[in-house]
């Protein structure tokens, strides 16, 4: 009989994310006000918490959603964490697109500091 996957908790994400955080990244990064699994388009998710047509402001908040469909896969929801782990980092100031330097840059560091090994 074959059994179910582990479905993964947000205390899961957490968890992890304090762990990456200790490791990888300057304690100064703001901690999101939420982090959790939701049923969203694409993968993840780095969002400010702020009043319609206010300014964005060094005083926001931010939250993370990654998609509930990754649940099933540490390495897919971990590697996604460290995505937006980064967006948050940044502050969601800087483009993940192709021309994302910055964005692009720092990912390549943390690749290089072994942040993704075991996950891809």
């Amino acid at each position: 009989m074959k059994s179910k996957p582990k479905l993964w908790t947000n205390s899961d994400l957490r968890k992890e994310f304090d762990r990456l955080k200790k490791l990888y990244f300057d304690e100064t990064m703001p901690n999101p006000r939420t982090i959790r699994f939701e049923p969203i388009d694409g993968l993840g998710r780095t969002f400010r918490y702020r009043n319609p047509g206010a300014r964005r402001s060094k005083d926001d908040d931010f939250g993370i959603q990654i998609s509930r469909k990754l649940r099933y896969s540490r390495r897919l929801w971990l590697g996604t964490l460290v995505h937006e782990m980064v967006h948050l980092e940044q502050r969601n100031k800087y483009s993940c697109g192709i021309r994302g330097k910055r964005f692009n840059g720092r990912m390549r560091q943390l690749a290089l500091t072994g942040c993704f090994d075991g996950i891809w």
